[in-house]
Parts: structure tokens; C-alpha cells; sequence
């Protein structure tokens, strides 16, 4: 099995994971070197640095680890991930060679649709990378790799060791790159995004070409000849007649001769010189030309590779702002005016070809399977602009619509009306000054891939019954919702929604939102809220939203209770086939929200699974219920980090699980129980800041701890005012306690932990109940357990049971009780270094069977009108010492 990119999260992986393969030599990449490997059933490309690299060397692939951990785009490399302990980047190995490989040692001509196609995947990714404020500054076809994939050549830009993420207008000044793919400006000013147009114009040029650019021209020449003034140069070069000149290279423009349009169509030779122009600011952008490249390769496709004389024949006695229908299965050719009246005219399967213009009307659409393209050019794009009604209200079943601007200029409608039926919209852009940019209802299902939904109150909305499929698309600036779903089911992959008033909003007990790949952030207020609805997100960034992450409310159905971990595989088929009542949050990475990550009240169930949370002011906050429902949150394999509190709990009927999760770096605790239940296994509560607990647990709160560690937390590792149960705990190296007890109706149940190396006691108790059996209490800085004022209940009852533990090797004592009541039964107490057992202050108790050795000074010392009744075998061989009234009563 072939695992994809998107399998693997960014993730540490050991060396003797990585089978490397036997090579005749490492390939060099940029600045580092690259070897072929298997992993995880898969072959792999590990780039590392050369032995001999010097500083700037190693600086450059740590940048490029950290630069390239960020991107997750089709045509951009991503990393599996960083070998354990080195500098060295595992990432996808592409085994069909480079740009370079396929233009000049391939044996086999190139297909036109096949350059089109590989052009526009070039663009996509470098428009990509742009919109992340990142500037590749060494594009050339030997940084380009071809992924052949079902029949598409997929390119992959790779090599981002001097990339550079810039701020909001930076310009930059260093000389940097590979000639000739270096723009002008680069040589004599300050530069900026427009440096990588240009190198993918060179980049085209040699695509389309098949030649090597200024090829045998040295490379000093060129770098004097580009940073000369142009009467300098002219002046140069007629003194220089016998300079080792390429034939392919003009000496006016320092640019590559265009070869003629009888080799390559003049529409592609005129972008080759757009994207070269010696002016930065007459460059075209990545989106634009992404738009280009993508309808002229669907058109040959569709029509071969006369596609382009077609389409000179076709634009010769058109206007502009003129509509042409063309009938593909017959071939005919007809004209129109308004793109209404190509619709009418139309019939099954037709498809319509828009020029660019703004056009004035609305379309109403109720013939099925018809295509609306609009053409891009120098001239614009296609705008369908309304006033009065929606720009498109469609109501057939099936139908196309790509490349076009729908926008509405009223206060009543959408600029797109969906009234049943699965309409297609490809790279289509949707404003409103109306309440929404698109309305889907009465059953309307419609699938948008790459389009813009922006500018509108609310962006996109569903109800009544409404679903749809939202692919690649990006959603921002919408005055209240980017998607707001009442009634119907919406599928979101692959989108980024942002800088709305609040991200998505799943209202309603018949919605549902399954969200996936998808970036959330800084909208103004949630980035995802649920009311009553359900949702699924997995493999989602939910980031710098000014409220919360993600919120959810109201949500009644749900599981009654988890299931047990041993009956999980028994039940999953049975799982897959109905209608699952959970809202799941799988493998996202939730951070940098105002107020919390995840925000839950009166939510029935819930899972969160393999999610990283981290840097907002609590990870999961689950407030106290207005409508009484029983809630059961689970948490699994978390990473929790970085935060005020990792996971608050303030609701006395939720159940709270989590397994396998990590929970450090908070500032005030990692968990904190207000009310409700709280359950850990298999957990890592530690690294607090600052005066952080690893847990506290207040009046209300009931936590059930096993088989975890809790440890360099700066106070205690639990504080408990509540009650807690600790199973198979090691709670080690906390600032204070281990465990902390302050309230009188406290209890602290503790069964087989191992409590060590605490700078105060293991176990402090004021007040409250202890219940501790056959643990391991040693090495704490001062006493392993302290005891203060617990006295008999109202029953006459002790509160203080110590059994069957061994106590050791605390600096303090091993046992000290204050003003207590107290049985200490079979234990083995030795080795402390300020007496094994220290009673006083009028504490009573039983001293049964332990075993008191080697104590220092003494093993038990009873003082201040305390008294004990001392019984067991090893009685003759115990140093007892009673002052001031205390009392050790002998009992065979």
C-alpha cells in the first residue's frame, strides 16, 4: 500500500525507522544532500546536511523544515516529518524525475494539453505559497518534480532552502537565486513576489521551448550584462562582437528569444512575455495566470491542439463583452449578445463560452447539463452583475459554471440562488451586498471547487433540506457567517474561511458539517459554533479566531455512555451503519483563540481525538449545563500545551475522559475540575508555568487518575478539595507536593503509585481524608507524607488509613502527623532522614505491624501529648523516642 502526503502529520521519526537504500552517490539538493529510504511501507527522499556544511548551511534546512512544515498544497512538497535528534527532513519521494529531466532528456515529445497542464500546477502552487506571504526565490524546472497520478502530470515545487516568508510590504535586497531564472531587479533594487513570476515565465520559456535557456553564455557576463544601465550595455555589447552568445538570447531585453507562434501559439508566447516584463508592478499574478492555464488546458483537451487557432478564428470578429455558445458534439458555432439568450438556445450537454465583460442580467437556468465558461484574458473577467434579482437562480438538475463573478448589487436576494438540483461551480468568485452570497435550499446540492465567497453578510447559506460540497474554496470578509447551515448536510474540504464574523455556524437539529483539511481563523468571533446540530472536523487548523475556536450548545442526542476500549472493535461495523450521534474532532490543531480552543455546554457527547490545542487561554472549557443534559466528552491521544489551563471542567453532570494525552507548558493548571467528573489514563500532566498545579480538583469535582504521570509541574501535582481516586500514578519532581489535600470533606484515595522526588512532602493532607495502599512514597525533598488536623468524622471514624506502602529516602520524615487521628498498618518505613514516623500535637492513632528500620535519629518519635498504640513483630529492634507528653502504648 502507497501512503499519500496527507497521511502523516509533521511528526518526529527515529532513525532505525528509515531503511535507506544502497546508492552509488548522494544526490545534492539545494543545501543539502538527499538519500532514498523505505518507511512505513513507503519509499521516502531524506535531505540532510552534508558533514562538511558550514553554519549557514545547517541554518538554511532548519528554515526550510520550519518554512515547509506550514504548506499543504497539491503542488507544494510537504514533510512527513524530522529525524530524531539531527537535522535531517523526511519527505515524499516522487519518482518520475524533474521538469528539467522531462523537458531535456526525455525521449518522447510533450504533449501540448500535458505543458498546459503542468504550467497551470506550477502557477497553483506558487499562488499558493504567495498567499501565505512566502517568496520561493529559486524557481527553475529542476526544482519542479512530476508526479504522474491517474493519467494528470501533477507538478511539485520542492527546494525551499532560501525561500523566505516576507511581512506585509517587505522588499528585500539580497542577491539570491540561479541564473538566468534571476529577475532584473534582483541585481539593483529592492524586489519582491513579482521576482517569482518572472522565474516562471524563464521557467515556460524553457517548457515550451525545449531549449536551455542563455545556454553556454557564462555565467559573470550575465550578471554584469543584467546589472548594467541599458545605453551602458548597448554600448557594451557592439564593442564585444566576439562574446560567446546563445542564438536563443536578446540582447536588448536580456530576456530569451521567443520562439515563433508556428512552434508555440501566440496566446502562451504573449503570457511567456507578460510574466518577463521588465517592470515588476506589469507582471500578472499567480491567481490570474492559474485561471489562464486551467481553461486553456481544458480547451485542448476538449478540442486538441488546434484548440488555440480555434479560439484566434473564433476572437477575430468578436466584441468585446460578446457571448459565444459553442454546440461541442456538432461543431457549429453560433453568437449571442446576452448569455441569457445563449441559454435559451442551448440544449442538453452544450456548453457556453463567455468573453470577459460585466454583463447586466439574470439568469434564471433550467436546462439540465449545460457548461458556462468564462474566458480570462488582459481584458478582465466575466462578471454577471444584478440589481434586482439573483445573478443566477438555478433550478434544473445538473449544470456547469466556471471562471465566472457572480455578484449582487441589491438588499433582498443572493448573487446565487440554488433551488434544488447539483450545480458545478469551478473557480467562480460570489459577492452580495444582499443578505447572502449564495443560497442553497429546497434540496439543492451544488458542489463548489476553488471559488471565492466573500464581501456578503452572510456567505453561504443552507436550509431547507439545502446540502453541498465545498472543495479548495476561500471564504472571508462575510459580515456575520462565512457557511451557516440550518437544515441539510454540508461537506467542506480542503477551504479556507477566515476574517468573517464568525467561521461556520451548524444551527439546527436536522444539520450536519463534516469539515476536513480545512483552515478556521481569525474571524471575529468563533471560528466554528454548533447549536443543536452535528459536526465532524478532522485534519482542520482552528487558529486566531477573537473568541473561540470551536463552540458547541444545545446538542442533545448523542451516546449515553462511552464504550469500553475491549468492545470497540466488536462494535464498529455496527457503528458505520447508523447515524452516529457524536460531534467528533479528529487530528486538528486548534491554537493561538482569544479565549479557548474548545468550548462546550450541554453537548451529550463528544470525542476529541489526536488533536494538538495549544497558545489560548484554555484548551477545553466545558461550562456548567442551563438545560440539564447529561454530557460525556472524550479525549484521546491529545497533545495539550501552552495554555492557562489545558482542560476546564466546571459542569457537575459531564464525564470527562482522557486517554493518552499530554498536557504541559500550562500557566495556571493543567487540569482543572470546578465540578463534574474527570477520568485520566495512560495521561502526561507536566512542565507547568509559573505558580501552575498539574491538577486541581475543587469542592465539586471528582477526578479518577490512572496509570499516568504528573510530574515538573511548580506547585502540586494534585491539589484536591474534592475527591480523588489514583491508580497506578508516578507523580515525581512537582515544586511543591505531590499530592495536596486542603479541605476537611476532601478525600484522596491512592492505590499502587509510585510518589517521588517532590520538593515538599510526596503526600500533604490539612483536613481532608487519605486512604493510601501499596504505593511507593520515596525521595521527596522534605517528608513523604505530611498529615495536619484530620481528626475522627462525626461517626468517631479516623480519616487517615496508610497500608502496605513503602515509605523511603525522604530528606524529612517518612511519616509526620499533626493534630490527627490515624492508622498506619504493615508498611515499610526506613531510611528517612528526620525519624520514620514523627506523632505530635495531641495526634491519636495505630502504629500496626510495620516495619520502622534505619531511621534517622529515630523510627518513631511521639511528642507533644500525642499518644499511639505501637503493635508487631519487629517492636524489640524500633528506636522509639516520646517528649513532652507523648505517649507509645506497647500492644503484643
Amino acid at each position: 500500500m502507497e501512503f499519500s502526503q496527507d497521511d502523516f502529520e509533521n511528526e518526529v521519526i527515529k532513525e532505525e525507522d528509515l531503511d535507506y537504500e544502497i546508492m552509488d552517490r548522494k544526490l545534492e539538493g539545494g543545501f543539502g544532500e538527499v538519500k532514498f529510504a523505505r518507511w512505513k511501507g513507503q519509499r521516502v527522499a531524506v535531505k540532510s546536511v552534508p558533514k562538511d556544511a558550514t553554519g549557514p548551511q545547517i541554518e538554511a534546512l532548519k528554515l526550510e523544515i520550519a518554512l515547509m512544515s506550514k504548506l499543504n498544497n497539491q503542488n507544494v512538497a510537504r514533510i512527513y516529518g524530522k529525524v530524531e535528534g539531527t537535522d535531517t527532513i523526511v519527505m515524499h519521494c516522487y519518482d518520475h524525475g524533474s521538469l528539467e529531466d522531462l523537458v531535456h532528456k526525455g525521449k518522447e515529445t510533450i504533449p501540448l494539453a500535458k505543458k498546459l497542464e503542468i504550467s497551470a500546477g506550477i502557477a497553483n502552487g506558487l499562488c499558493y505559497l504567495h498567499s501565505l506571504k512566502i517568496l520561493h526565490r529559486d524557481v527553475k524546472p529542476d526544482n519542479v518534480l512530476i508526479f504522474e497520478k491517474d493519467g494528470r502530470s501533477i507538478p511539485i515545487l520542492i527546494d525551499f532552502g532560501i525561500s523566505i516568508e516576507l511581512k506585509s510590504d517587505e522588499l528585500l535586497n539580497q542577491t539570491i537565486g540561479t541564473l538566468p531564472y534571476m529577475a532584473p531587479e534582483m541585481f539593483k533594487q529592492k524586489y519582491s513576489y513579482p521576482v517569482d513570476v518572472y522565474a516562471f515565465g524563464i521557467t515556460l520559456w524553457e517548457l515550451f521551448a525545449e531549449e536551455v535557456p542563455l545556454d553556454g553564455m557564462d555565467e559573470g557576463l550575465i550578471r554584469m550584462l543584467l546589472s548594467m544601465q541599458k545605453k551602458y550595455k548597448k554600448k557594451f555589447l557592439e564593442n564585444n562582437p566576439d562574446l560567446n552568445l546563445p542564438k536563443t538570447f536578446d540582447f536588448e531585453t536580456l530576456r530569451p528569444t521567443l520562439p515563433s507562434s508556428e512552434k508555440v501559439p501566440q496566446q502562451i508566447l504573449d503570457v511567456i512575455g507578460q510574466c518577463w516584463h521588465s517592470d515588476p508592478k506589469k507582471r500578472p499574478f499567480f491567481s490570474d495566470l492559474v485561471s489562464l492555464f486551467n481553461e486553456w488546458t481544458i480547451g485542448v483537451k476538449l478540442n486538441g491542439e488546434d484548440y488555440f487557432k480555434k479560439k484566434e478564428k473564433i476572437n477575430e470578429p468578436v466584441n468585446k463583452g460578446l457571448v459565444l455558445k459553442r454546440v461541442l458534439h456538432v461543431g457549429s458555432d453560433q453568437e449571442f449578445e446576452k448569455i441569457h439568450l445563449a441559454i435559451e438556445s442551448a440544449e442538453h450537454d452544450d456548453v457556453i463560452l463567455v468573453h470577459p465583460g460585466e454583463y447586466r442580467e439574470t439568469l434564471k437556468i433550467r436546462k439540465n447539463n449545460i457548461t458556462i465558461v468564462g474566458l480570462s484574458s488582459s481584458e478582465g473577467d466575466v462578471e454577471i452583475v444584478s440589481k434586482s434579482d439573483a445573478a443566477l437562480s438555478f433550478q434544473a438538475s445538473t449544470g456547469t459554471f466556471r471562471n465566472i463573478k457572480f455578484k449582487y448589487l441589491g438588499s433582498n436576494h443572493a448573487a446565487v440562488s440554488i433551488n434544488g438540483g447539483k450545480p458545478k461551480f469551478d473557480r467562480c468568485e460570489f459577492s452580495s451586498t444582499g443578505p447572502y452570497c449564495m443560497c442553497v435550499t429546497q434540496g439543492g446540492n451544488p458542489y463548489l471547487n476553488g471559488c471565492i465567497i466573500f464581501e456578503g453578510i452572510v456567505g453561504i447559506i443552507f436550509s431547507n433540506r439545502g446540502e453541498g460540497t465545498l472543495n479548495g474554496c476561500n471564504i472571508f470578509n462575510n459580515k456575520l457567517q462565512g457557511v451557516w447551515i440550518t437544515s441539510g448536510k454540508v461537506k467542506i474540504v480542503d477551504c479556507n474561511i477566515y476574517s468573517n464574523n464568525e467561521g461556520v455556524f451548524v444551527d439546527g437539529v436536522q444539520s450536519m458539517a463534516n469539515l476536513q483539511n480545512s483552515n478556521i481563523f481569525k474571524n471575529q468571533n468563533d471560528g466554528i459554533r454548533i447549536e443543536n446540530g452535528l459536526i465532524h472536523v478532522s485534519g482542520c487548523e482552528i487558529s486566531r479566531n477573537l473568541m473561540s475556536g470551536i463552540k458547541a450548545l444545545n446538542i442533545e442526542y448523542g451516546e449515553e455512555e462511552f464504550k469500553d476500549d475491549e468492545n470497540e472493535e466488536e462494535e464498529e461495523e455496527e457503528e458505520e451503519k447508523k447515524d452516529v450521534k457524536q460531534i467528533r474532532f479528529i487530528e486538528n490543531r486548534v491554537y493561538g483563540n482569544k479565549n479557548c480552543g474548545y468550548y462546550f455546554q450541554d453537548v451529550a457527547s463528544v470525542l476529541i481525538e489526536k488533536n494538538i490545542i495549544e497558545e489560548q487561554k484554555t484548551g477545553i472549557y466545558v461550562f456548567g449545563s442551563q438545560k440539564n443534559i447529561k454530557s460525556f466528552i472524550k479525549i484521546n491521544e491529545c497533545e495539550i500545551k501552552n495554555l492557562n489551563y489545558g482542560i476546564e471542567l466546571l459542569d457537575s453532570i459531564t464525564s470527562l475522559q482522557c486517554n493518552g494525552s499530554n498536557i504541559r507548558s500550562c500557566i495556571k493548571a493543567g487540569i482543572k475540575v470546578e465540578a463534574g467528573k474527570l477520568s485520566i489514563k495512560s495521561c502526561e500532566i507536566s512542565d507547568g508555568m509559573k505558580q501552575s498545579n498539574g491538577i486541581i480538583c475543587n469542592p465539586k469535582g471528582i477526578v479518577v487518575l490512572s496509570e499516568s504521570s504528573i510530574y515538573n509541574n511548580p506547585t502540586n501535582g494534585v491539589a484536591i478539595l474534592g475527591k480523588c481516586k489514583a491508580t497506578k500514578l508516578k507523580v515525581f519532581q512537582n515544586g511543591k507536593n505531590g499530592f495536596g489535600v486542603f479541605k476537611d470533606t476532601a478525600e484522596l484515595y491512592v492505590i499502587n503509585c509510585i510518589i517521588t522526588s517532590n520538593k515538599s512532602s510526596g503526600v500533604y493532607i490539612d483536613k481532608g481524608k487519605l486512604d493510601m495502599n501499596t504505593s511507593k512514597i520515596q525521595e521527596n525533598l522534605t517528608h513523604g507524607i505530611d498529615i495536619r488536623n484530620s481528626l475522627l468524622t462525626k461517626n468517631k471514624q479516623a480519616k487517615i488509613f496508610i497500608k502496605k506502602n513503602i515509605i523511603s529516602k525522604n530528606r524529612g520524615t517518612g511519616i509526620r502527623v499533626t493534630n490527627s487521628n490515624f492508622i498506619i498498618e504493615q508498611n515499610r518505613i526506613f531510611n528517612n532522614n528526620a525519624d520514620g514516623c514523627h506523632i505530635k500535637d495531641e495526634s491519636k492513632g495505630n502504629v500496626i505491624n510495620n516495619l520502622l528500620t534505619e531511621n534517622s535519629p529515630k523510627d518513631i518519635s511521639v511528642i507533644n501529648n500525642s499518644h499511639i498504640k505501637l503493635s508487631g513483630k519487629q517492636l524489640n529492634k524500633t528506636i522509639k523516642n516520646c517528649l513532652n507528653g507523648g505517649k507509645i502504648t506497647q500492644v503484643n
